[in-house]
């Protein structure tokens, strides 16, 4: 892919309400994971991973609020004036799966709480965790071949509703007593303002790889994590590097006991002996499960973890087969 400078980048999470909050927060290894009104299967309080705003929104709402704040955040930190129309690529939860929006209206309602003008080209993407991935495509689109400058790439979603927590708790996705390997419901929201990679460029996003996992719990083969090594391997190839050059690797798994595996063997089908020393890091531990916004929140945190003249590799994979890889470097 040709490179997306990154020039702004705005964070909402429920270990701050911006982006250096929040990274330093995570640096220092804090979460802030609190126990709710919810409750578990077995009628005890769910712990869960809540943005801390000024009043109790929850579902739409919340993500609007947070959205808005993440979007002016970047804005402000890119030194970006506004006139006239912005192009925002909106990357919300998969159908069925996350939240339910209505996505004119949701459209409309960011457009009017931001105070924005979206043009023509703004577009919604309704895919999850991959869901970034797909607008770096399309903005890389934008900005090479129609010239556009500063598109707005933000991703929001929450999982603190009555009705996901529900459908999480019977599936036994959920974190509890009785379901260690389960998720921290959480919510987030991240925006990045990219453009045209120049010579001044600080931090680039320089690769992206996308893939379908093949298999399914119960299938009688084996889990060989084929959908996230043909991911890695897309986005090592598209930003034209080997795994032994990367200094950091984020990745945000699925739900399945064996999603956790995920990254680890894709590490071991794609070494070619070389020796690799670079750093590991999840958001799960500390944000918990924040649904499409994990890949542009990684994308944020590894800017501040890492060291002039280092690429960092980040993965994740959906609730689904949907399977996802970006390359980032800091000049």
């Amino acid at each position: 892919m040709l490179p997306l400078q990154v020039d702004g980048m705005g964070v909402v999470t429920a270990l701050g309400l911006c982006r250096k909050s929040t990274s330093a927060a995570f640096r220092a290894g804090i979460d802030n994971f609190q126990e709710s009104h919810f409750l578990d299967g077995n009628g005890e309080d769910l712990l869960v991973a809540e943005a801390p705003l000024e009043k109790p929104w929850r579902g739409k709402v919340k993500m609007q609020k947070m959205a808005i704040m993440a979007i002016n955040e970047a804005i402000q930190e890119a030194g970006v004036d506004i006139q006239g129309e912005i192009t925002i690529l909106v990357c919300l939860p998969e159908k069925g799966i996350g939240i339910h929006v209505d996505e004119q209206q949701f459209f409309e309602e960011l457009q009017e709480g931001s105070g924005l003008s979206f043009s023509i080209n703004s577009v919604i993407i309704r895919k999850g965790k991959s869901g970034c991935v797909s607008a770096f495509q399309y903005a890389e689109e934008l900005i090479y071949q129609q010239q556009i400058e500063n598109i707005v790439v933000v991703a929001t979603d929450t999982l603190l509703t009555g009705k996901l927590v529900n459908s999480y708790t019977e599936k036994r996705w959920l974190f509890t007593r009785t379901t260690s390997n389960g998720f921290i419901p959480g919510e987030a929201a991240v925006c990045l303002i990219v453009n045209k990679s120049s010579e001044v460029s600080s931090f680039t996003i320089i690769g992206i790889g996308k893939a379908e996992e093949p298999y399914s719990e119960g299938d009688e083969a084996p889990f060989l994590a084929e959908g996230m090594t043909k991911a890695v391997g897309s986005a090592l190839n598209s930003a034209k590097q080997e795994l032994a050059n990367i200094k950091l690797w984020f990745s945000h798994n699925g739900t399945s006991y064996l999603s956790a595996k995920e990254s680890t063997l894709a590490e071991l089908k794609l070494l070619r002996g070389e020796e690799l020393r670079y750093q590991r890091h999840s958001l799960t531990p500390y944000f918990g499960e924040v649904g499409s916004a994990a890949g542009l929140l990684m994308i944020a945190l590894s800017y501040s973890l890492l060291p002039k003249g280092s690429i960092n590799l980040n993965s994740m994979a959906n609730f689904g087969s949907r399977r996802a890889a970006i390359m980032c470097e800091v000049k």
